[in-house]
């Protein structure tokens, strides 16, 4: 049996070559306070990140070597040309697009974070309901008790006194997590594909620079509907695809090529950069960044110094070196998924899943 990859990449390779100098970017880590010089082998990496349990109750690399790594190579040549030729993509390089900007939006450290808060909230939900609701309690333990033999006869009342020394935790198996990313990124295809796309560039004479981060999207929108991004009809996505052009899209205006002006580069930056988990990306080491509405920032180090004192916590970050949590009914075969049609769009959705 081959070995599998370990070291795996929240931030593609092929993503970050365009924000490197050679084979190097500039890492910005927000969580430790400090920026460096990292190999595009190294950055942006997190060991079994994508590595999952397959039927056959064995370790796999099959999402990052046959799934994210093709639909890279296979996106990366319509990304080379848009980012050189600056014009807009076709209709099939759309499609190949969206694919990739789909799984860009649920292959991080955020969406794992977001899975994991949606189940650890239905679960403390349901206790809830459990040890409040005599009705529904006596139900679910007469269940119990018709599947299970031995099951202690806890009274209500007792379980309502238990309720308060408990300490409710969730632990989302890996493998579930990588399937979760998969199924909702074969949604967000067709909202992607809705949207107009726009090119965004920043003039050869210009010193400034777009950056990234491990999750790269900034979404504006109407703050005063305070409509998620895919419900409103004004929401504007920004994607950076290199340190000199960024995607835009929308749902309303045609699609255009527009020159980025500098104060708006700088708003930018900041905007992905806070957005991020804890690392941004940068071609050189310092790059413009501002907050308010008139001043232009150009170290690098201020901003990381403010966006290190930033109180979010990421469990899924803290879990990603414990080995997984899987039982059976966990465990997906996601071997199955692969390309054989290189010149084809590859759409998402249509993803074979094999449950055990």
């Amino acid at each position: 049996m081959a070995k599998r990859a370990r070291r795996q990449h929240i931030i593609p390779r092929s993503y970050m070559k365009r924000f490197a100098v050679g084979e190097q970017v500039y890492v910005h880590n927000f969580k430790t306070g400090k920026s460096y010089v990292n190999n595009l082998s190294d950055a942006g990496c997190i060991d079994d990140f994508y590595t999952v349990k397959t039927t056959d109750n064995s370790l796999d690399d099959c999402i990052e070597t046959n799934l994210l790594g093709k639909i890279e190579g296979l996106v990366d040549p319509v990304i080379g040309q848009l980012v050189n030729e600056k014009r807009l993509p076709s209709n099939p390089e759309k499609g190949l697009l969206c694919n990739y900007l789909a799984l860009m939006y649920t292959r991080g450290l955020w969406f794992r974070q977001i899975l994991h808060e949606v189940y650890e909230h239905v679960a403390l939900e349901w206790f809830e309901r459990f040890t409040s609701d005599e009705e529904f309690y006596s139900k679910t333990m007469n269940e119990i008790r018709d599947l299970s033999d031995g099951i202690e006869d806890i009274p209500f009342e007792e379980a309502r006194s238990i309720r308060d020394k408990l300490n409710i935790t969730v632990d989302v198996p890996r493998t579930f997590s990588v399937k979760e990313m998969m199924l909702h990124a074969g949604a967000l295809v067709g909202v992607f594909s809705a949207m107009n796309f726009n090119v965004l560039y920043i003039p050869v004479y210009s010193y400034a620079k777009f950056i990234t981060s491990d999750r790269p999207f900034v979404m504006m929108g109407n703050c005063k509907t305070r409509k998620k991004w895919i419900e409103s009809p004004e929401a504007e996505v920004y994607f950076p695809l290199s340190s000199t052009i960024c995607l835009m899209m929308n749902f309303k205006d045609q699609p255009k090529i527009k020159r980025c002006e500098r104060h708006e580069v700088a708003f930018f930056n900041f905007h992905v950069a806070n957005e991020s988990n804890f690392l941004a990306i940068s071609e050189e080491e310092d790059f413009i960044w501002r907050y308010d509405a008139k001043i232009i920032r150009h170290s690098s180090r201020k901003l990381v110094e403010l966006l290190s004192k930033r109180a979010h916590k990421h469990l899924a970050s803290e879990n990603t070196g414990v080995e997984m949590k899987s039982g059976t009914e966990w465990d997906v075969n996601l071997s199955l998924i692969h390309i054989s049609e290189p010149t084809r769009p590859l759409y998402i959705s249509y993803a074979v899943f094999c449950l055990k």
